[in-house]
C-alpha cells in the first residue's frame, strides 16, 4: 500500500513538472509579436535585443511570462543608458495586440522617432504599469488609453502635453494610484485632477519640471489619499505658507517643492508639520526657493524624517540642534543659505543612519573633538565655504565608506599627507582653495574628480600617478608649486576628460605620450609653467579637444598647419606670452567651433588672414560654448588686466581674439568687422598700416577694443558710435586724424584712449577741431533743407557778398557813424559772423535788408 502510494506521488509530481516546464514556452503568437515589434526596430547600438531568438521568448530580456500559464505578462524594454543606449524604433506593429495578459508594459528612454502613441495601447484590458517617459513619442496623448480600468501606474514624462484638455484620458481610470507628468511642458495644472476618482485614488503625483504658475489648486490640496507628491522645479508661489496649505493631505511621505517661487518664514509651519502630517512624512524637500528667517528648533514632531532638503534659501542664524532628534535622517542638505554659528557634536551625535550631510556655502563653523567618534558612516559630505580648519577633521578618517568629499574654501592649513588617510573608497575629492602644503602622496585609486588646486603642493607630480589613480577623469593640480616635468605615465589615465597643472612652475618638454592617452581629453591647461620646445604634436590625437591653454611659457617655433584640420572641436585656443614664430596657418580659419583664440605676445609675423571671417563660432548667431559636467576656470586678458572667468556654461565668458604684441603688418582686413559675436579685439602693439576698418560698427557686442601702438591712419570710421557696449577703448600712438565722433559713449572715455595721435582732435582731448574754435553751432533749424556738406560754401559765398557790399557802399559806411538804429543794428550783425562763420549769412543778410528798408521808411 504504501509502495503503491508512492508510486502515485512521483508519477502526479513527474506529470505536473511535465505540463509546468510546457507551459514555461511562450507561446508561439505571442512570440511572433515580439519578433514583429522587432521588425520596427532600426538601431540597438548595445544589441539588446540580440536575445531575441529561438523558439521560447521567456528566456528573452526584457520580456517577463506568467511561471504557470507561459503567458506575456510584462515588457520592460527600457533604456537604462538613456544618452546611447536607447533603441530607435520606426513602427510599433499592431501584433503586439496578440499580448492578451500584458501587464507591464515600460518602453521609456527610448526614441521612437516623434511616431504617434499607438491607440491600440488602450486595448491592454489587463495592462496596469505603462511608461512610456522620454520615449520621443510625438503627436497628442491618445483617449484610447482611458480604456485601461485596471491601470494603476502611469508615465508620460517628457512628452508634450501642453494641450491636455479636460476630457483627457486620465480622468477615466478609476484604478489610477500613480501618475507621472514631469517635463511635460504643462502651464496650468491640469483640469483632470477635479475629477472624484482621482481625488480618491490618486496616492503619488509627480508633476516637475513643467511651468506651472500661481498657487496650488483647491481639488489637489484634496486629495487627501496622496503619500506622494512632487511639485519641484515650477514657477508656483503662495499668499500664505504653503505648508499650511497642505495641512489636510494627512498620509503625505513625500513633499517635494523645490525650485519654486514659496517664501515665507519656516517658523509659521510649526502649527501644520505638528498635525498628523508631521508624522507621517519622510522626505520634505522645499529648496531653491525664497524662504527665510532662522531654521526652526521644533522639529521633534518629524520623528519619521529621513531627508531634510532646506538648501538655497535665505536662512539665517544658527542650526537648531533639534536637528540632532532627526533620529531616522539618512540625508541634510542646508547648503547655500546665510547659516551662522557653531556646528557641534550635538548636532550629529545621534544621526546613526545619515548618509549625506551638505552644509556648503554658509558661514558655519565646524567644532568638533579630534577623538570624536561618529555613529554613522556617511557616504557623502559637502562642507565647501565653511570654517573646517585649521586642521583636517580627524574623525572623517572614520568614514570608510566616503565616496565624495568637497571641502574648498575651508580654511585648511595642514600636510596633504593628512588630509585623507585611508579614505580608500573616495571617488570625488575637491580639497582646493585651502593651504594645504606638502608632497603629493598616494592618492585614493578609484578617484574620478581629484582637485587639489589653490594650495601651496610643492615637489613634482609622481613619477607612477598614472597607475595611482588610472580612473581619474578630471584631475587639478593648478596654482600650486610643482615643479619638476609631466610624468609618462599620465598616459595610464585613460578616462582622462580634464587635465589642469597651470601656474606651477613645471619645466622641460611637453611629453609625445601624451598622444598616447584616449581620445576622451576635452581640456588641457598646461599655461602659466616652464614649459619649452615646439608645439607638442601628440596632441594631434586628441580630435575632441575643445579647450587648449599652453599660454605664459616659453614654447617656440611655429603653430603646425594640422592644428586647424585635427583640433576641430576646439572652442577656446590660447598659446599667449610664448615664443611661436612665423605666420598664422590658414588652416585655423577652419576652426569652425573656436570662440577664443589669444597668441598674443609671441613673434609671429606676415598679415591678419582675411579668411579669419570663416570663424563662424566668433559669429553672433552661433555664440555659444559648452564644458559638458565639469566646471573650468579660463584666464584671459580682458579691458588690459587678467580676468578669470570660472564657468560651467557660455553665460558670462568672452568671445576674444587677441593678436596682440606680435609683428604682424599690413592693414586690418574689413572682414573683421564680419566677426559680430566678439567681445574683445586686441590688435595693438603690431606694425598695422592704413585705416580702420569703416564697418566696425557692426561688432556691436565689442566690450573692449585695442588697437593701440600701431601705424594707423585716417579718421575714426564714425560707425564706431553705433558700439554701445564699449567699456574699454584704446586708439592711442597711432597716426590717426580728424574729429573723434561724437554719440554714443566715445566722449565718456579718458585722453589715454586716443593719445599719440597728433592730428586727432576733440573732447577729450586738449585738441579742439576748427569748427569746436566756434562758440556758437548752427541750430538744426537752420540747416533744414540745405544739403549737408554744402553749407561751408555756402556761407563763405554770402561772407563775400557782405565784404563787397561794405567797400562798395562806403556812403552806407558813412552813415552808420550817424545813424545809431542803422549803426547798432551792423554791429550785431558783425558780432553773429564773428561768433559763428558758418551762420546762414544769406539769412541774415535778407534780414538786415528788411531791417534797412524799415528804418528808411520811418525816416
Amino acid at each position: 500500500m504504501v509502495l503503491q502510494n508512492t508510486i502515485i506521488f512521483v508519477l502526479m509530481v513527474l506529470f505536473s513538472w511535465n505540463i509546468y516546464g510546457l507551459s514555461l514556452h511562450c507561446h508561439e503568437n505571442e512570440r511572433q509579436a515580439l519578433l514583429d515589434f522587432k521588425k520596427g526596430v532600426i538601431a540597438d547600438p548595445f544589441n539588446r535585443l540580440s536575445s531575441w531568438v529561438g523558439q521560447d521568448c521567456c528566456k528573452w530580456q526584457g520580456v517577463g511570462c506568467n511561471n504557470k500559464t507561459g503567458n506575456v505578462v510584462k515588457l520592460d524594454l527600457r533604456n537604462p543608458f538613456p544618452s546611447s543606449d536607447y533603441l530607435e524604433v520606426i513602427e510599433v506593429n499592431s501584433s503586439l495586440l496578440e499580448l492578451e495578459h500584458l501587464n507591464y508594459l515600460d518602453l521609456s528612454q527610448n526614441n521612437f522617432t516623434g511616431i504617434k502613441i499607438p491607440k491600440f495601447f488602450g486595448s491592454f484590458q489587463k495592462l496596469k504599469y505603462l511608461n512610456l517617459s522620454f520615449a520621443m513619442f510625438g503627436g497628442i496623448v491618445p483617449h484610447d488609453l482611458g480604456n485601461l480600468s485596471m491601470l494603476q501606474h502611469l508615465d508620460l514624462s517628457g512628452l508634450n502635453l501642453s494641450s491636455m484638455s479636460s476630457g483627457s484620458l486620465p480622468s477615466s481610470l478609476p484604478s489610477l494610484s500613480g501618475l507621472v507628468l514631469s517635463n511635460c511642458g504643462l502651464d496650468e495644472f491640469p483640469s483632470f485632477l477635479s475629477h472624484a476618482n482621482l481625488s480618491l485614488s490618486l496616492v503619488n503625483l509627480d508633476l516637475s519640471n513643467n511651468n506651472l504658475k500661481g498657487s496650488i489648486p483647491q481639488a489637489l490640496l484634496n486629495m487627501t489619499s496622496l503619500e506622494y507628491l512632487n511639485l519641484a522645479f515650477n514657477e508656483l508661489s503662495s499668499d500664505v505658507p504653503i505648508i499650511n496649505e497642505l495641512k489636510k493631505l494627512y498620509h503625505l511621505e513625500t513633499l517635494d517643492l523645490m525650485g519654486n517661487r514659496f517664501e515665507g518664514k519656516v517658523g509659521d509651519f510649526e502649527n501644520s508639520l505638528s498635525s498628523s502630517m508631521g508624522y507621517s512624512l519622510k522626505t520634505l524637500k522645499l529648496g531653491a526657493n525664497k524662504f527665510s528667517g532662522h531654521l526652526p528648533n521644533w522639529l521633534y514632531p518629524l520623528k519619521n524624517l529621513e531627508i531634510l532638503d532646506f538648501s538655497a534659501n535665505y536662512f539665517d542664524g544658527p542650526i537648531p540642534e533639534s536637528v540632532g532628534a532627526l533620529l531616522r535622517l539618512k540625508e541634510l542638505d542646508l547648503s547655500d543659505n546665510s547659516l551662522t554659528g557653531v556646528v557641534s557634536e550635538v548636532h550629529l551625535a545621534k544621526l546613526s543612519k545619515l548618509k549625506f550631510l551638505s552644509l556648503s556655502t554658509n558661514f558655519l563653523s565646524l567644532k568638533i573633538r579630534s577623538n570624536w567618534i561618529p555613529p554613522f558612516q556617511l557616504d557623502f559630505i559637502y562642507m565647501s565655504h565653511c570654517a573646517v580648519g585649521p586642521q583636517f577633521p580627524e574623525w572623517l578618517r572614520t568614514q570608510t565608506t566616503l565616496m565624495v568629499l568637497h571641502m574648498k574654501y575651508s580654511n585648511i592649513s595642514d600636510s596633504l599627507s593628512n588630509c585623507y588617510g585611508n579614505l580608500s573608497s573616495l571617488v570625488t575629492l575637491d580639497l582646493s582653495h585651502n593651504q594645504i602644503y606638502g608632497k603629493v602622496p598616494p592618492l585614493p585609486r578609484h578617484v574620478t574628480i581629484l582637485d587639489l588646486s589653490n594650495n601651496k603642493i610643492s615637489g613634482p607630480i609622481p613619477k607612477n600617478i598614472g597607475h595611482m589613480i588610472p580612473f581619474v577623469e578630471f584631475l587639478n593640480l593648478s596654482n600650486n608649486s610643482l615643479n619638476g616635468t609631466i610624468p609618462g605615465s599620465l598616459c595610464k589615465m585613460q578616462n582622462l576628460v580634464v587635465l589642469d597643472l597651470a601656474f606651477n612652475t613645471l619645466s622641460g618638454t611637453i611629453p609625445s605620450s601624451i598622444g598616447q592617452l584616449q581620445k576622451k581629453l576635452e581640456t588641457l591647461h598646461l599655461n602659466n609653467n616652464k614649459f619649452h620646445g615646439e608645439f607638442p604634436s601628440g596632441l594631434r590625437n586628441h580630435t575632441r579637444l575643445g579647450i587648449l591653454d599652453l599660454g605664459e611659457n616659453a614654447l617656440s617655433g611655429e603653430i603646425p598647419w594640422w592644428i586647424g584640420k585635427d583640433l576641430v572641436a576646439l572652442q577656446i585656443l590660447s598659446l599667449r606670452s610664448n615664443r611661436f614664430n612665423g605666420t598664422i596657418p590658414p588652416k585655423v580659419c577652419d576652426m569652425a567651433n573656436l570662440h577664443i583664440l589669444d597668441v598674443s605676445r609671441n613673434n609671429l609675423s606676415g598679415t591678419i588672414p582675411t579668411c579669419f571671417r570663416n570663424l563662424s563660432g566668433m559669429l553672433l548667431l552661433n555664440g555659444s560654448i559648452s564644458f559638458g559636467q565639469y566646471t573650468q576656470e579660463i584666464m584671459q586678458v580682458i579691458k588690459g588686466i587678467y580676468i578669470e572667468y570660472r564657468v560651467r556654461s557660455e553665460v558670462g565668458l568672452p568671445f576674444n581674439l587677441d593678436l596682440s604684441s606680435n609683428n604682424f603688418v599690413g592693414q586690418i582686413p574689413e572682414e573683421l568687422t564680419l566677426l559680430t559675436g566678439l567681445t574683445g579685439l586686441n590688435l595693438s602693439r603690431n606694425h598695422l598700416t592704413g585705416k580702420m576698418p569703416e564697418n566696425i560698427g557692426q561688432m556691436k557686442r565689442l566690450e573692449s577694443l585695442d588697437f593701440s601702438s600701431n601705424h594707423l591712419s585716417g579718421s575714426i570710421p564714425p560707425s564706431i558710435s553705433a558700439i554701445s557696449t564699449l567699456e574699454t577703448l584704446n586708439l592711442s600712438y597711432n597716426n590717426l586724424s580728424g574729429p573723434i565722433p561724437t554719440g554714443s559713449q566715445l566722449q565718456t572715455f579718458e585722453n589715454s584712449s586716443y593719445i599719440g595721435n597728433s592730428e586727432l582732435c576733440g573732447f577729450p582731448l586738449q585738441r579742439k577741431c576748427f569748427h569746436d574754435e566756434q562758440s556758437h553751432a548752427p541750430s538744426h533749424n537752420d540747416r533744414k533743407g540745405q544739403p549737408e556738406g554744402d553749407h561751408l560754401k555756402i556761407n563763405w559765398f554770402y561772407i563775400g557778398i557782405v565784404s563787397g557790399f561794405a567797400v562798395g557802399n562806403w556812403g552806407v559806411c558813412a552813415v552808420l557813424l550817424f545813424k545809431k538804429t542803422w549803426r547798432c543794428a551792423y554791429f550785431r550783425f558783425c558780432d553773429d559772423i564773428y561768433d559763428w562763420l558758418f551762420v546762414f549769412v544769406a539769412v541774415r543778410v535778407v534780414r538786415l535788408k528788411i531791417k534797412l528798408k524799415c528804418s528808411e521808411v520811418q525816416d
